[in-house]
């Protein structure tokens, strides 16, 4: 069996998109391709204790360091610590390949690769990511995700162009990191978006579904059916879906409500102000996908930055497979280009863009199961892991 570690300071033990993508491509590489992940990762110990913790089943360790990020003397002392738990787990085990994942990780890189290990760097999003964040957050928080950003910059530019490759969410991103590195075509890419584990059942159960949590949210059959799904970020644009929502409910022809699935749930109660169309609740990922059924459109809304050019939002892959009509900008390109190609739904060109919405939601009638199912082939962690797999089974 291949081996190989993984060393992040991302957040992998609660729920989170990060979680998500780390989890099921390491779990898609151990039952796909029998290759194992060891673990070691920084985690604060309001996430290691958390009652919604989550494992990851990938047939191999995990060593969790505990660390405050309100604490950088804990963080410091957290790296000479790894420094030892590393050390002694490269020398004890035969590993094919390091990967390493999170702001400022890439610091490490010289370490191993004397050792002789191939090392890859994990690219989630570009780095303006931290800055994006920062626009939200008070005082502190603006200097906290500020000098994370200059962390994360300094060390990435410095060590990136060391790996022996990448993985990215999007070619987008790819781009991105050649041009903000100076990578040499020496350094593979294998591009990796957050696909989702695929129910089998689910095409089967649909209907099923849909007559279930309709009925649990008392949604008539005749209303149509909206949905946002997923966190709060600024780049979400959570706010702007809920305005969009209310102003093309004003001029449809049918009754409407919109389903908001959100762990924030105090602030999806705010911005919607007990207006009675919206439905807030909250799922784990064993069971959003059911009630996504209920749903007809899906909200996948950004505006045109650097952040959202180069993304690949975990929504997505959730949304087709339960064959919701997308609603998207053209800013995220990957999701654009696959919406254009598949014709998975309306694209707006803006987030004031409600004609458009309101002409075409009278000639959109969706898409068939068997292009669901060709969109999340085309994205599986199996067919988008092969080129790692093969490339450290050389090595």
């Amino acid at each position: 069996m291949i081996r190989i570690l993984f060393i992040t300071n991302r957040n992998v033990l609660t729920t989170s998109g990060e979680l998500r993508l780390i989890k099921n491509r390491a779990e898609s590489l151990y039952n796909d391709y029998n290759v194992s992940s060891d673990f070691i990762i920084f985690g604060s110990k309001k996430r290691i204790n958390s009652p919604k913790r989550e494992s990851i089943n990938a047939g191999g360790n995990t060593e969790i360091i505990p660390f405050s990020p309100r604490n950088i003397i804990s963080y410091i002392t957290g790296i000479g610590e790894a420094y030892g738990i590393i050390g002694k787990a490269l020398t004890k085990n035969k590993y094919a390949a390091v990967v390493l994942s999170g702001i400022g990780m890439a610091c490490i890189i010289s370490r191993i690769k004397a050792l002789g290990i191939p090392v890859y760097i994990d690219l989630h999003g570009a780095m303006e990511d931290s800055l994006e964040l920062s626009k939200s957050k008070g005082i502190i928080g603006k200097i906290k995700y500020t000098l994370l950003y200059y962390i994360d910059n300094f060390f990435s530019t410095k060590f990136v162009k060391k790996s022996n490759g990448c993985f990215a969410v999007t070619r987008a991103l790819q781009e991105y990191a050649i041009k903000n590195f100076s990578l040499s075509k020496n350094i593979s890419f294998h591009i990796v978006p957050c696909a989702i584990k695929a129910s089998n059942s689910l095409h089967f159960e649909r209907n099923t579904f849909r007559e279930k949590y309709r009925k649990k949210y008392n949604i008539a059959d005749k209303e149509v059916v909206f949905v946002y799904s997923g966190g709060i970020s600024p780049w979400q644009c959570v706010e702007e879906t809920v305005s969009m929502y209310k102003e093309i409910s004003k001029n449809l022809s049918m009754p409407s409500r919109m389903l908001l699935f959100s762990h924030n749930y105090k602030y999806l109660e705010r911005i919607t102000n007990g207006d009675d169309r919206f439905i807030l609740d909250s799922y784990g990922p064993e069971e959003l996908n059911k009630a996504l059924c209920a749903a007809d459109f899906a909200f996948l809304l950004r505006k045109d930055n650097l952040t959202n050019n180069v993304a690949f939002p975990n929504k997505f892959l959730e949304y087709v497979e339960c064959r919701l009509i997308i609603i998207t900008t053209p800013c995220v390109h990957e999701i654009y280009n696959q919406v254009i190609n598949y014709k998975l739904g309306i694209v707006v060109d803006n987030l004031i863009d409600y004609a458009t919405i309101l002409e075409k939601l009278k000639s959109t009638s969706g898409y068939s199961e068997a292009t669901a199912q060709e969109v999340l082939a085309h994205n599986s962690f199996k067919n988008c892991l092969r080129s790692f797999v093969e490339e450290i089974s050389e090595k």
